[in-house]
């Protein structure tokens, strides 16, 4: 400043200066907190891979699956679908069974009923609801009733897809009921103007933004962060909401794209699984460092 002064030919009056400055969003704070105190990339990358691997010892088994030949695999991504209900029977169908088609790939707007066999419109059908408990609110809640539809996963023979197995029910049954960490958020969700009846319905907690395995997941990678030194968990925290938001929750959708031979989530290499999070690529474990 003194040399610009200097080549303007100006004399200011040169004094301290108190700024204040002030971010609304919390978010906004942290990722500017984090990305202003970068810290040494190999020794974040470092972190970074023990941290998954710490996850992935601790939980791997909830994303564990078999190939349609049997050979153990992991998870990729699953495909959840709603149901929804017949007008006329009241039957239940899962909204996979009734819109998705094959070769080519595509989605219907029309289905036949399997029980009365009357030809129905798919906006024409309610989506079934359900009661269920919530292990973490400890509390019946009702919600929209969603049913596992598809997986995709990946083995030594490669990239695979089959239809859910009685096995892979109980894996998440059993990711359903494992105790969270205690640091999982147990918050309401203040809907405000943004509620949508319906759509949002039984979304009434930070969690129900999840299925109970990736909340699980995401859970415990936040509690292993205390694990490491104190100049290391906010950017491992940061590295973990780069992920959440985007592939972790509910929120992700299936993409149909022309030609395809199969649906796929937007990011399927990253989508639902601490196990696939753990093969992220070094470019991405060294971005947040190098900022």
């Amino acid at each position: 400043m003194i040399k610009m002064a200097l080549d303007l030919g100006v004399e200011p009056e040169w004094g301290p200066r108190h700024a204040v400055v002030h971010e609304l969003s919390t978010l906004g704070a942290f990722v500017a907190k984090v990305l202003s105190c970068p810290i040494d990339p190999q020794r974040f990358e470092a972190a970074a891979k023990q941290l998954l691997a710490k996850a992935e010892k601790k939980l791997g088994w909830a994303y564990e699956a078999l190939d349609p030949h049997g050979e153990m695999g992991f998870i990729r991504y699953s495909i959840w679908s709603d149901v929804l209900v017949c007008p006329s029977c009241k039957t239940e169908v899962s909204y996979w069974d009734a819109a998705v088609r094959w070769d080519p790939i595509r989605l219907v707007d029309s289905f036949t009923c399997p029980a009365c066999e009357k030809a129905l419109a798919v906006n024409a059908c309610e989506r079934a609801s359900e009661t269920v408990n919530d292990p973490f609110l400890g509390v019946p809640i009702e919600r929209k009733k969603r049913v596992l539809a598809q997986i995709y996963g990946k083995s030594k023979t490669g990239n695979w897809n089959r239809k859910p197995s009685q096995l892979d029910e109980q894996v998440y049954a059993r990711a359903t009921n494992t105790l969270l960490p205690t640091s999982a958020p147990n918050e309401a969700v203040f809907w405000g103007d943004l509620y949508r009846a319906g759509y949002h319905k039984g979304i009434t907690h930070f969690h129900h933004f999840y299925t109970s395995r990736n909340f699980l997941a995401i859970a415990t990678l936040w509690e292993l962060t205390n694990e490491f030194s104190e100049d290391l968990r906010d950017s491992l925290r940061l590295l973990i909401l780069s992920y959440n938001g985007s592939h972790s929750t509910l929120m992700t959708r299936v993409v149909v794209k022309e030609g395809a031979v199969n649906l796929f989530s937007p990011a399927p290499k990253r989508a639902c699984s601490i196990s696939v999070a753990s093969r992220l690529k070094r470019t991405s474990l060294r971005a947040l460092s190098e900022k």
